[in-house]
């Protein structure tokens, strides 16, 4: 069922003062090659601001956040915490160490109880556990035993007890019902600090987010004022424009070519790209397909109600379906630019 976390006390935030967070000049390399993370980034906070962080694997996104946090060091520049920043984290995976023997009622009374200075008094906090999808039958299990989407929902109540006012959050959408999601997207939306985040989930991404900053690898990195899915038209629209440069550019030298050589070579292209297109409509309705099992696996996870055997099977199924859908829309982007490459339309 949809969770209301928006409700009155549920999720509270300390104030944030006029400074915020900057990060100034920064520079980072990385392993004996050098790798460059960031080099010469620089980039001011300001209260109420949606930002993620988006660029391909490998280029640093979550140390990124790390540095944001101090927990990595930089090799030039400096980040300046304003006095009134109080920093949630809510990260890939929960570690929940001794912790994990405890019942999910006892975690809540002595950690996020307690965390949240008594905001939350002890007659509240049984409706705070249903608020996240707790049912009173599972309120007494143990942290162990749950499902991975509801220890990231408990990791969630643990996070805000703390009433952040900069959250960061990295890939929050893992093992997350689609009810969940929503739920966190409308806490995010209405949060009255600052939101950073890292993604794969492009819905999550565009729900969320207003300003992205692209980092491109090799310590290059640019800020973009819009929405994930504009940032994806532009580059669309910026590769299309590029292969037609390079086209022109190469008109006269290919003219001087055999020309049923360069015949050949351009069938070969386009037929590749054509194929590619192909695969691309077959992947997007393979990805609509999971999309829908996965819906149909939410509801049976609702009926199941504490039938915790059947809640594991349930969620390793749909960790499954979560992981193939990610493979999927990797491939897609890598369809999508041999087929824009070929000045051909990428299927939808």
């Amino acid at each position: 069922s949809k969770m209301d976390l928006t409700a009155e006390g549920v999720v509270q935030s300390t104030r944030l003062g006029d400074k915020v967070l900057s990060i100034k000049q920064a520079r980072l390399q990385f392993g004996d090659d050098g790798k460059k993370i960031l080099d010469d980034f620089s980039y001011s906070f300001q209260r109420g601001d949606r930002v993620a962080i988006v660029g391909p694997n490998g280029v640093g996104k979550s140390t990124l956040l790390s540095i944001l946090m101090k927990n990595t060091p930089l090799d030039a520049g400096e980040v300046d915490v304003g006095e009134t920043v109080q920093i949630g984290h809510f990260d890939q995976e929960p570690s929940w160490g001794d912790d994990g023997k405890l019942r999910v009622c006892d975690f809540v009374k002595s950690e996020v109880a307690t965390r949240s200075g008594g905001a939350f008094a002890s007659s509240q906090l049984p409706k705070l556990m249903e608020r996240f999808n707790f049912t009173s039958g599972r309120q007494d299990t143990r942290i162990e035993d749950l499902s991975g989407g509801e220890q990231r929902r408990l990791q969630l109540m643990n996070v805000l007890a703390d009433q952040p006012n900069f959250l960061m959050v990295d890939e929050p959408t893992n093992e997350l019902d689609i009810a969940t999601i929503e739920a966190f997207e409308d806490v995010l939306t209405e949060f009255p600090g600052v939101v950073v985040g890292v993604s794969h989930d492009r819905r999550f991404l565009d729900s969320v987010f207003d300003t992205l900053i692209v980092l491109e690898g090799d310590g290059r990195w640019k800020v973009f004022t819009g929405s994930y899915s504009e940032y994806r038209k532009l580059k669309e629209r910026e590769t299309t424009a590029a292969v037609k440069r390079d086209t022109d550019d190469s008109k006269k030298k290919e003219e001087e070519e055999d020309s049923g050589e360069k015949k050949k070579v351009e069938y070969a292209d386009r037929k590749a790209a054509l194929r590619a297109q192909s695969k691309m409509e077959k992947t997007y309705k393979k990805v609509e397909d999971a999309e829908v099992a996965m819906q149909k696996l939410d509801d049976e996870m609702t009926a199941a109600g504490n039938d915790l055997s059947l809640l594991e099977d349930l969620q390793a199924r749909r960790d499954e379906l979560e992981s193939s859908i990610e493979t999927m829309m990797m491939e897609l982007e890598e369809l999508e630019e041999m087929v824009v490459a070929a000045g051909l339309e990428p299927a939808v």
